[in-house]
């Protein structure tokens, strides 16, 4: 009850600044039964052994209304600004499946901006203080040095987590982005790679959950983006297609 009321504020308070990338993608199924969790177990199980860098899986509980209304699970997967959101979930005698690619935008929050230059500005004052100006600039500007040298070099470091909080954050992500983590042709090469993977691992994880049950989903459906309601006429058609391997 305390988590579901927590959850609600903060959707609130600080509502999502995301933005979807295509239409979402829904497979709905008449007559069909399967357990969300440990749908959503084997596919993060499937997505953790494929150990793409800097790829984080998350749960991520989003209201189905308004404030104290019941809390929908999605999973998700993230790298860098980019996120998808997988739903399973029953409706009646129907469960549906649905995907969504989501991108955060960057911002650079001006007043942020002002308050580290605030910041800077202070700590060069205390180090004249304590060093006088020749030592203290010195100092300053040599922890600058090795502070932006560090976050230039955070993916190099392995810190994932670091890296993608840096990215995300309200705070300094768009200066993060801007000044510190150069757009290369490696990233978006992975960028791709990451985006095109994980959606093909998704839909084949529904594909064998279907499948399990004598279900079989046309390939024609797999292709994103498309909105398909899969009923009886959907099952045991051999013209479908081999099932996966």
């Amino acid at each position: 009850m305390i988590l579901d009321l927590w959850n609600s504020i903060r959707q609130l308070v600080w509502p999502r600044d995301v933005l979807e990338m295509d239409k979402p993608w829904m497979l709905v199924v008449d007559d069909f039964r399967t357990s969300s969790k440990e749908f959503y177990d084997r596919l993060e199980g499937e997505v953790r052994r494929r150990e793409m860098p800097g790829v984080l899986v998350e749960r991520l509980e989003l209201a189905e209304a308004g404030l104290f209304s019941d809390q929908r699970e999605f999973l998700c997967v993230l790298r860098e600004r980019f996120r998808f959101e997988l739903c399973a979930a029953s409706f009646g005698t129907t469960f549906f499946f649905t995907l969504r690619t989501l991108f955060k935008p960057p911002k650079i929050n001006r007043t942020v901006l002002l308050f580290l230059l605030a910041v800077f500005a202070w700590g060069l004052l205390v180090a004249a203080r304590f060093y006088g100006w020749p030592l203290g600039l010195l100092v300053v500007f040599s922890g600058m040095f090795a502070l932006i040298k560090t976050l230039r070099n955070v993916g190099r470091l392995g810190w994932d987590s670091v890296d993608h909080w840096l990215l995300n954050s309200w705070f300094v992500g768009g200066l993060y982005e801007a000044y510190f983590r150069p757009d290369t042709y490696y990233r978006k090469d992975v960028r791709g790679i990451f985006l095109s993977l994980t959606e093909s691992i998704i839909k084949d994880n529904v594909q064998t959950a279907t499948l399990s049950k004598g279900i079989r989903i046309p390939l024609s459906v797999l292709q994103p983006p498309r909105n398909v309601l899969l009923g009886g006429e959907g099952r045991d058609r051999e013209e479908d297609g081999p099932p996966p391997t």
